[in-house]
């Protein structure tokens, strides 16, 4: 990697690690905290509390990934469909899923891909997941371009900028979530993303080799995959509630009825919703409305496989309440996540 490139990447990471740095999840003697009652807060019940048996039974959803589809056998290519694979797999885990073997799954490909091309459906395979995901690679496109020696003045003194092969990859395709067992279409997102390298050389052929070009498809198909996987992921994260608040000082720790079985990991965000009842003055009709708090909480150490302790502001002790619904949280990546995301990718090229 470059110098230049080099700094960049180090000035950004370094404010990363900044950020980062102030949002711990440790906590202090957590045994203390956890074990001794002087610290529970007795939090109200919520307008619309869930049962018993809400709370014990965390089912997940059940999620097949079907081949990624794509048009060419190039190594760029399969790079490509390799990445994009993995990633949708990770992220789908990251989020709870339960993923359903591929091999279990080949007739209900075939099915989905006569029903894009005819509006037919077979049904065959609909018993193996909730939900079928479609990836698709479209196109990939690797280049090199040589830029000559250039120079220029710089108070009087002649500066040299050497010469340069360019190295890209652009890869474009999508995702497309299907709710089973009626095949219908619940989120499709398209994908783009690119990655770009320049080193120094006297080469105007800028030769790719074909490892060289199926890691630029790789990298290129990373970034595009980083920028929507959330959407996917939003569709597959879990729900749970509220069952206990404490606070030590200035730790203020939620207990949540989401665990290590639901994809729940340290440093997640955890977003929180209230359910109440309201009356139509007009139609006298009773409906329930789910409306978010205004803040969010970070997952701790502290993680089981069925419960999991969130780090939360002050602000929601005066506000949470028994049985009040937590689910993960999937956001866009940050200008943050995208620097460290470039810095990464560089290393590795």
């Amino acid at each position: 990697m470059k110098l230049q490139q080099y700094q960049l990447a180090m000035g950004g990471l370094f404010s990363a690690l900044l950020l980062a740095g102030c949002q711990s999840t440790k906590i202090e003697d957590a045994p203390s905290i956890i074990a001794n009652d002087q610290y529970l807060i007795n939090i109200p019940d919520a307008d619309i509390r869930p049962t018993k048996e809400q709370i014990a039974s965390q089912s997940t959803k059940k999620v097949v990934v079907l081949p990624v589809q794509f048009k060419s056998d190039s190594a760029s290519d399969k790079s490509a469909v390799r990445e994009m694979s993995a990633m949708i797999e990770a992220g789908l885990n990251a989020a709870g899923a339960t993923t359903v073997d591929r091999s279990l799954a080949g007739k209900l490909a075939d099915e989905i891909m006569a029903y894009e091309a005819t509006g037919r459906f077979g049904g065959s395979g609909v018993d193996v997941a909730d939900y079928a995901i479609l990836p698709k690679v479209n196109n990939v496109v690797v280049t090199s371009s040589f830029t000559p020696q250039r120079t220029y003045k710089d108070d009087g003194e002649t500066k040299v900028i050497p010469s340069s092969c360019k190295y890209s990859g652009e890869v474009s395709g999508g995702v497309t979530v299907y709710k089973l067992p009626n095949l219908k279409s619940m989120k499709a997102v398209s994908i783009n993303g690119s990655f770009s390298d320049t080193d120094q050389s006297m080469d105007r052929r800028c030769t790719l080799q074909p490892g060289q070009s199926a890691q630029l498809a790789s990298l290129a198909t990373k970034d595009g995959v980083e920028d929507v996987l959330h959407q996917v992921q939003t569709i597959f994260k879990q729900q749970g509630f509220v069952i206990e608040y404490r606070r030590r000082d200035d730790t203020h720790l939620v207990q949540i009825s989401l665990g290590s079985n639901q994809g729940i990991a340290e440093g997640q965000e955890i977003e929180f919703f209230t359910k109440i009842k309201r009356t139509d003055r007009l139609t006298g009709k009773e409906t329930i409305s789910v409306l978010p708090y205004e803040f969010k909480g970070k997952v701790s150490e502290l993680v089981e496989p069925n419960r999991a302790w969130v780090l939360v502001d002050k602000q929601a002790e005066k506000k949470l309440k028994f049985g009040d619904i937590a689910e993960q949280y999937f956001k866009p990546l940050s200008a943050t996540d995208k620097i460290w995301n470039s810095f990464k990718n560089a290393v590795k090229y």
